[in-house]
């Protein structure tokens, strides 16, 4: 299975450093009024936000999840799961 995470749209530090944030099992935390799409995969959840999409593995996305809604609530956070 593949270990590294690929990041479009993301220079190369700052794909490290969200490597570094998903292997030491921190989510980012979404920015304030930033839409996240969530799609599930065998294996594992694509988190896309309208400018960057980030991949991580469906415990990272569970994590992710639980934050936004946590940290902004449904009315802040929009999330959608396909």
């Amino acid at each position: 299975m593949q270990t590294t995470s690929y990041y479009h749209g993301l220079k190369k530090t700052k794909a490290k450093e969200y490597d570094r944030a998903r292997h030491g099992m921190q989510a980012p935390v979404a920015p304030e009024g930033n839409l996240y799409t969530v799609h599930w995969h065998p294996g594992s959840y694509r988190i896309k936000e309208r400018r960057s999409p980030f991949f991580f593995r469906k415990h990272h996305a569970r994590r992710l999840l639980k934050l936004l809604q946590e940290k902004y609530g449904k009315n802040m956070a929009i999330i959608y799961i396909h």
